[in-house]
Formats: structure tokens, C-alpha cells, sequence
């Protein structure tokens, strides 16, 4: 990876991040990065995170996280079903 990149590629998930306001994160493996994004967004900033894996679901992404699924489907109903609250 050349020099700078990888901080160019944080900088910009981070700022998708700050400027959205739900974090759908799909999961169907361990992911370090998505990890992080999942952590930025729930602790630092308090977004609501919806967590789709369809196998074990890991401490961390049980702890902060608002909600999770086993698929798309029925994450995507949920972020419906609230939205309209």
C-alpha cells in the first residue's frame, strides 16, 4: 500500500461515518475494519448500528451495536419500522 493511503481510506470512512445517521454493517466474517467502524460510530458517537451475521455473533459486536440480524431482509424491516418512529 503506498505511504498515505491507508490514513486517506480511514479519514474517509470516518467522515461517511460522522455524516450519517444509521450504520447498517454487514458482517459475515471478522472484519478489522468494519469492527472499528461499528466502535466509532456506536461509542464515540453514539449512531444507531444494525449488525447483519448469519453465524456466531462476536461479544463486541452484540455490545455496540443497537440491533442485530441474521440477514438483510429483516435489518432492512427494522431500519423501516424505526425510521417511522
Amino acid at each position: 500500500m503506498e505511504a498515505g493511503i491507508a490514513r486517506e481510506i480511514c479519514d474517509g470512512d470516518i467522515e461517511d461515518i460522522q455524516e450519517s445517521d444509521v450504520i447498517l454493517a454487514m458482517c459475515p466474517k471478522p472484519s478489522v475494519g468494519t469492527s472499528m467502524e461499528i466502535f466509532f460510530a456506536f461509542h464515540n458517537l453514539g449512531k444507531p448500528v444494525v449488525v447483519v451475521c448469519d453465524g456466531v455473533l462476536s461479544p463486541w459486536l452484540k455490545n455496540f451495536s443497537t440491533a442485530q440480524y441474521a440477514n438483510l431482509l429483516s435489518a432492512i424491516t427494522y431500519l423501516r419500522t424505526t425510521a417511522k418512529r
